[in-house]
């Protein structure tokens, strides 16, 4: 199953996102916590594409290996690079985003030459200045 942009979808996420959550509900995933579908145990998030930004991040996304088990060989995974997941909750600038942001910048789990590319090619340079400066980040 892809989750790339679907041309000519419906504009509501949760109708771009109805097979995803169709597919899990039919093997047994319809539990909901915090801020997703629970699958074997965790809370995962599935973001529709909307705007350059998030089709940048789902391209430029992580693939990982995901495990449960130290015993088990693991599942191919894409994640969001947290460069991606920063300049996203910037652009949106809800207070969870803004606490998203912050524990992003207070970990220092982030490289911030790349942030600073994404920030700059998207317009949000400046709002990251500003929103740096009211949390006293710098």
């Amino acid at each position: 199953m892809s989750f790339e942009k679907i041309p000519g979808s419906a504009k509501s996420g949760l109708a771009v996102l109805t097979p995803i959550l169709s597919f899990l509900a039919q093997r047994g995933y319809t539990e909901f916590r915090d801020v997703g579908v629970v699958v074997e145990g965790w809370p995962v998030q599935f973001i529709p594409v909307a705007n350059d930004l998030d089709q940048e991040a789902l391209d430029q996304a992580l693939e990982i290996d995901f495990a449960t088990d130290p015993d088990e060989r693991g599942i191919p995974t894409r994640v969001l690079r947290a460069e991606h997941i920063i300049a996203t909750a910037l652009k949106l600038g809800r207070p969870k985003d803004h606490m998203r942001m912050a524990a992003f910048v207070e970990s220092q789990t982030y490289d911030s030459d790349a942030l600073d590319d994404i920030l700059t090619r998207h317009g949000l340079k400046e709002k990251w200045i500003k929103v740096g400066n009211q949390w006293g980040w710098w």
